[in-house]
């Protein structure tokens, strides 16, 4: 941030001004990746709850109506049930989650924090320094009482909202890169496995069966 364009801030205050812009700028960023996080999360859980339900239909109606390549009616029922019983576990608990809800409260507090950069950059136009002081005060009281109010975001968003920007005043560590990339890593192969698994695992089944 440059100096102030219509007053002569002390240094000290306006390294403090700079650092405190600085802290709420990546704070910021790191909200808006745990909203984007949270929201893929809630996409993907509802479409594969929705996805699961489809393939015990199926599941159902073919080894109920078809008995499943020679399985007793005993054993095709205690297979459903466990299945059925699995998905009503799963439900709730994914639910329970409230993944967008979650999501929504971070949107609100990084456009809250959007404010307080702007009435930081305001600054530069106070009519005086004592009242800039006493904005910038404001601001770090605000900034706080976000921070407390909410729920904070994870250290894979603060790592992740700083991944790929150019020439950051906090670039990323090797360990920190290292998590970014597993974080990657570990969530498309949850996306890929519950997509993929259950078809190819019913695919496999019936031509075992057959």
């Amino acid at each position: 941030m440059t100096s102030g364009a219509t007053l002569n801030f002390p240094p000290a205050f306006q390294k403090s001004r700079e650092a405190l812009t600085n802290r709420i700028w990546f704070t910021r960023k790191a909200r808006i990746q745990a909203e984007k996080r949270l929201l893929q999360n809630d996409f993907h859980s509802q479409l594969m709850l929705q996805l699961f339900t489809a393939y015990i239909l199926v599941l159902s109606i073919y080894m109920l109506k078809f008995h499943a390549g020679g399985i007793s009616d005993d054993a095709a029922n205690v297979t459903l049930l466990v299945v059925s019983v699995l998905l009503f576990g799963l439900t709730p608990a994914v639910n329970s989650r409230n993944f967008k809800g979650r999501a929504e409260v971070f949107k609100i507090m990084y456009v809250k924090l959007q404010l307080l950069l702007d009435n930081l950059a305001n600054l530069d136009w106070a009519n005086s320094v004592e009242e800039a002081q006493h904005a910038y005060a404001e601001v770090q009281q605000e900034y706080a009482r976000i921070i407390a109010d909410g729920e904070n975001h994870s250290e894979i968003d603060d790592a992740v909202a700083r991944w790929g920007i150019p020439q950051s005043s906090r670039p990323l560590s090797v360990l920190e890169t290292v998590s970014v990339l597993f974080y990657f890593g570990r969530r498309w192969a949850v996306w890929i496995g519950g997509y993929v698994v259950p078809p190819v695992f019913f695919v496999l089944y019936y031509l075992y069966r057959k």
